[in-house]
């Protein structure tokens, strides 16, 4: 029964044009079916494209956020930072951490270091932001260069910026780690005397393994991997690719100087400071010695 163009009700025979009644019932059922199919289609493509979704959310957040922490080492005396055991590890509660770069002042005729934004445990810090890949620590002291320095404040020039004597970059999360781990296990790319590097947690200062591994290609690796590592490189060669770029320069002439001794590669005594606790996921093992 329907409605007329007129409003009147009138009665069309259910079978009309030949077509039977369970002709009808089938042809709805399979239109039906059609109609779930189609919408089952449409659900998996948006599955697919909320996981790729989640995965470039999980790259972004992990391959945006670093933190650079700046330790003013205290009563140490310049001839020490070269001595074994001294300060291989980051900074605990106990250490005057500062998120703010150091500057010089002076107090009854003697230089020394100041800086604001003290962080007094840097590792509760890092515990409550969930979005550190890794974390740099620079260690600074007073007499570090601190002739440059007094000679530049005796003519009454501007001081130059205080630079640190070691850096230590602490891997935070565990794709960080992971992302590491994966691109020094690029065995067959690797130099035949490229040093070794197992289960890293942290990395230091002059990062020879990066010295020695220049020619890898990080985005060979999958994402979120390969994102981590290019901002990780990107952070190491700002800072050191002037160092070795003069190691270069020097091995090619057959000398060395005090800064480019890069072949010896020493043993650091493990200190107990790193929480266990981190890296917050995924597993780290033992410090990278180079």
């Amino acid at each position: 029964m329907f409605l007329s163009a007129s409003g009147r009700q009138e009665e069309v025979p259910l079978c009309s044009g030949g077509l039977k009644a369970d002709d009808a019932v089938l042809s709805y059922a399979r239109k039906q079916e059609a109609l779930v199919q189609d919408l089952r289609l449409q659900i998996e493509t948006l599955q697919r494209e909320n996981d790729v979704l989640r995965e470039e959310e999980i790259t972004n957040s992990e391959a945006m956020a670093y933190c650079v922490f700046h330790w003013i080492v205290e009563n140490l005396h310049s001839d020490d930072i070269s001595e074994p055991g001294y300060y291989e590890d980051t900074p605990n509660e106990d250490a005057p951490t500062y998120l703010s770069a150091p500057t010089w002042d002076l107090d009854n005729g003697e230089l020394y270091l100041k800086a604001h934004s003290r962080v007094f445990d840097p590792q509760d810090y890092l515990l409550r932001e969930s979005n550190v890949a890794f974390a740099v620590f620079k260690f600074y002291m007073a007499e570090h260069r601190q002739t440059t320095v007094r000679d530049a404040w005796k003519s009454n020039l501007p001081l130059p910026c205080p630079e640190p004597f070691k850096e230590i970059i602490q891997l935070v999360s565990g794709h960080m780690v992971a992302a590491l781990r994966s691109f020094l296990d690029f065995r067959k790319l690797q130099p035949p005397n490229a040093p070794e590097v197992v289960k890293p947690s942290q990395i230091h200062s002059p990062f020879l393994w990066r010295y020695h591994r220049r020619d890898l290609d990080s985005s060979l690796l999958p994402q979120p991997q390969a994102g981590l590592m290019a901002m990780l490189l990107q952070w190491i060669d700002a800072g050191f690719s002037s160092l070795y770029e003069k190691a270069d320069s020097q091995f090619e002439r057959g000398v060395v100087s005090y800064d480019t001794v890069l072949s010896r590669a020493r043993a650091r005594p493990r200190s107990p400071a790193l929480p266990e606790q981190l890296p917050r996921s995924g597993s780290a093992g033992s410090t990278i010695l180079l």
